[in-house]
């Protein structure tokens, strides 16, 4: 009886212990598994957070030349800039040329160094050209609003001496070969046509310059500039802008536009006798006279009653034609939303820059008249 006992109690140790190595196993086996599972799960965790960082990245980069011009929106670039890709290509190329270094370049690149330089004309467009704010831009861009103004700046002042540096006035065989048939048709020597235009802009705080910006015709503060272009409706002089409240003649004369014609003339860019074209609202032709040039405006009748020849109809019919293309260059400069809009008293320091530019900026655009 007791070695019966005995012989029970060592079987079941046997398969207590056959039972423990398989438990053993099965554990070593459980624990592979685990192993296994937790590398998985930390490849999948460092999966998310190299995710994360590329797509933060792409956040901080998501407004950029390359993102807008690859956008699958049709003529996203065109909105923003006003040009296309390729026309933004030639634009970049002339302030900054090919292997070379923008001056201010080192200044600024501590404050904007993640931005590439064409990012950096892009932002200068989109502001231009949609007047975007700078809280606005400073999001986009990942930088704060001052830094937004202090790149928007940098870049308008330097691109307005670049394009300072550049003649925009061709010789007058060019502008002629180019002028429109029925425009050479009615006025051969014609080689300009003028025009004023007013923008405008926050009213001053001081009393005397809310004075002298009060332009009467457009009852409100504004700044006067004076546009020349020529038969096709290209810019071929941009004045600096002066306040509202000069007349027409006195800005002619305090523009340099007389002293621009009278350069040309002894740079044989000129002939004598030949026609600037404007409306009635300019009555300098002397000064044009003394020159040796001539100043076509549109004739006046004499007398209330009487009525106007009609040799004097036809032509004033013929110049409101021609002239109208000097009036679509300025729309085109005011399409730059930053000049459309009430302008700024806080831009009034580079608002001649930003005008100029602007100005420069429509001769990248396709001519307004081609035949």
């Amino acid at each position: 009886m007791y070695a019966g006992a005995v012989c029970i109690t060592i079987d079941e140790a046997r398969r207590a212990v056959t039972e423990n190595v398989a438990l053993k196993k099965h554990l070593a086996a459980e624990t592979l598994a685990n192993e296994k599972l937790r590398r998985t799960v930390s490849t999948l965790q460092q999966r998310i957070r190299t995710a994360k960082l590329n797509n933060a990245k792409s956040t901080v980069n998501a407004f950029t030349v390359d993102s807008v011009n690859g956008s699958r929106i049709k003529n996203l670039f065109a909105y923003y800039t006003g040009f296309s890709f390729a026309t933004f290509l030639l634009l970049f190329s002339v302030p900054v040329p090919a292997n070379s270094e923008l001056p201010f370049h080192h200044k600024i690149y501590r404050c904007f160094g993640h931005l590439s330089l064409q990012d950096q004309l892009f932002f200068v467009l989109c502001k231009l050209r949609n007047g975007l704010h700078f809280k606005d831009l400073a999001f986009r861009l990942k930088i704060s609003p001052q830094n937004a103004s202090i790149l928007f700046r940098s870049w308008i002042n330097y691109i307005y001496f670049t394009f300072a540096s550049v003649s925009m006035w061709p010789p007058r065989e060019i502008i002629q070969q180019h002028m429109p048939d029925k425009f050479k048709s009615d006025f051969p020597n014609t080689i300009a046509i003028i025009d004023l235009t007013e923008i405008r802009i926050q009213r001053p705080s001081a009393l005397k310059a809310q004075s002298q910006c009060w332009s009467e015709y457009k009852s409100s503060p504004t700044l006067k500039g004076l546009v020349a272009v020529d038969p096709r409706g290209s810019i071929l002089f941009v004045s600096s802008l002066f306040t509202g409240s000069i007349s027409d003649n006195q800005l002619v004369i305090d523009s340099g536009f007389l002293l621009t014609l009278s350069r040309l003339l002894d740079a044989g860019r000129l002939d004598i006798g030949d026609e600037i074209m404007s409306d009635k609202g300019f009555t300098c032709s002397k000064d044009f006279e003394n020159l040796g040039l001539h100043l076509i405006v549109p004739p006046f009748a004499v007398g209330g009653d009487q009525q106007m020849p009609a040799s004097d109809v036809t032509l004033t019919k013929n110049i409101a034609a021609h002239s109208v293309h000097v009036e679509s260059s300025i729309g085109q400069i005011k399409n730059f939303k930053i000049l459309s809009q009430s302008v700024d008293i806080s831009f009034l320091t580079c608002i001649d820059q930003i005008w100029s530019v602007c100005a420069f900026l429509t001769n990248f655009m396709p001519a307004l008249v081609t035949k």
